[in-house]
């Protein structure tokens, strides 16, 4: 791709933006999280396009009912508790009702992930005849395409599912997914997240120490890790290959950014695995809101999932300009080439993680040069505007192929 095409992307977008109008249906994002992050992302630059953008979540985490964010209406269905069923009933009701109430306020409808947000577009479409678009963000055995057949009434829903108009799939295998579930192939498209580019890359000596400096890190080499301290990230992993490389580097920290979460928490273990290694510059820091700033401070990210969707935070590393090592995984290699823009290692593989850490440590010309290649290929494909415009030219094409009843 050229570096024109980016640029005269986002202009058609702009250009297409008049006058749209979108209704984005998610579940939680108010407690964090990449969904969070991508859903508010491409909401901020769909209303800088000049879109009318409103978002209908439920209220977890006590926001209030009515709020405006960066442009965006954002409306809160109650919940009580963490009651799973009556809150996606509730969620169910109030959202839909909106939609069918309001249907002049909005021309799309956008359902982030195959859930309760779809099921409700997908109802309220029956009633008002809008297009649905619905974003997929994972896949494999705990995916949502897998999660739809365990779910109660699996059989209704996937035929419920199948009706909407339009795909989002982060991934080639994504998409191979939606097509055995019986997507039709022409009704997705595969858009990977997008992210914020920081202004100066993590391979900038100068921009690196200034953000160890606002973060009190210390100056020594800093490997960097951010995400769920969950089963399928591999952590167990990075643990004991780290043991190996701090008893041959001094001064190397290993920090892990982000907690155990709800599913598939290893957490405690991962610690008392720390513990039993004597594992003396490892810090677990738990969910920090800046992990842009981290990234930019350190200098490694290391991704050593056995599974993955689209991971946000290695989306977020190749916009930072950070040198990045990570498994070698079909989600991973949908946006990385082995020795173009990181280094990749067989998943659970030990000596091969040691060994790729060990390269970048000691060949600094091959940590800057990969560091640079992610950055560019960051700018050309992955930032929020790219992504944003992507998701435009998928709107207009659904409101040409389905004029709408009531305009």
């Amino acid at each position: 791709m050229t570096a024109s095409r980016p640029a005269s992307r986002v202009e058609a977008a702009r250009l297409t933006a008049a006058g749209l109008r979108v209704c984005m249906l998610a579940t939680d994002v108010d407690g964090g999280g990449g969904v969070a992050r991508q859903s508010y992302a491409l909401l901020r630059r769909l209303s800088e396009a000049g879109v009318q953008t409103t978002l209908y979540v439920r209220n977890y985490s006590g926001k209030p009912r009515l709020e405006l964010r960066n442009g965006t209406t954002i409306r809160r269905a109650p919940v009580i508790g963490r009651f799973r069923f009556l809150n996606a009933a509730l969620y169910l009701v109030y959202a839909g009702l909106w939609l069918v109430r309001n249907r002049r306020q909005y021309d799309v409808v956008h359902a982030q992930q195959m859930s309760g947000a779809a099921i409700v577009g997908l109802l309220a479409r029956r009633v008002t005849g809008a297009p649905l678009l619905i974003r997929v963000t994972s896949s494999g055995e705990s995916g949502e395409v897998s999660e739809v057949g365990r779910l109660p009434l699996a059989r209704i829903r996937r035929r419920l599912l199948r009706t909407a108009d339009r795909w989002v799939a982060l991934t080639r295998a994504m998409k191979e997914e939606l097509v055995e579930f019986g997507v039709p192939p022409q009704r997705i498209a595969v858009i990977p997240n997008g992210s914020e580019l920081p202004e100066g890359p993590s391979h900038d000596a100068a921009v690196r120490s200034a953000a160890r400096d606002r973060l009190g890190l210390p100056q020594g080499r800093i490997v960097l890790y951010a995400g769920r301290l969950s089963s399928e990230k591999g952590l167990e992993c990075l643990l004991r290959a780290w043991a190996r490389i701090e008893a041959e580097e001094e001064g190397a920290w290993l920090l892990l950014l982000g907690a155990g979460g709800a599913y598939r928490s290893v957490e405690a273990e991962l610690r008392a695995l720390a513990a039993d290694l004597r594992l003396a510059r490892v810090r677990f820091c738990g969910h920090v809101s800046n992990v842009g700033e981290h990234l930019l401070a350190s200098d490694v990210f290391v991704l050593p999932s056995r599974t993955e969707g689209m991971s946000n935070a290695l989306v977020e590393a190749m916009g930072a300009g950070i040198a990045i090592v990570a498994s070698d995984i079909p989600a991973n290699r949908e946006i990385l080439a082995n020795e173009e823009n990181a280094l990749l290692f067989p998943p659970d593989d030990e000596d091969a993680l040691v060994l790729a850490l060990r390269r970048l440590f000691v060949d600094p010309a091959l940590a800057l040069r990969l560091a640079a290649a992610a950055r560019a290929h960051a700018e050309r494909e992955l930032s929020a505007t790219v992504m944003a415009a992507r998701y435009l030219e998928q709107y207009a094409s659904m409101v040409r192929e389905k004029p709408m009843r009531d305009r």
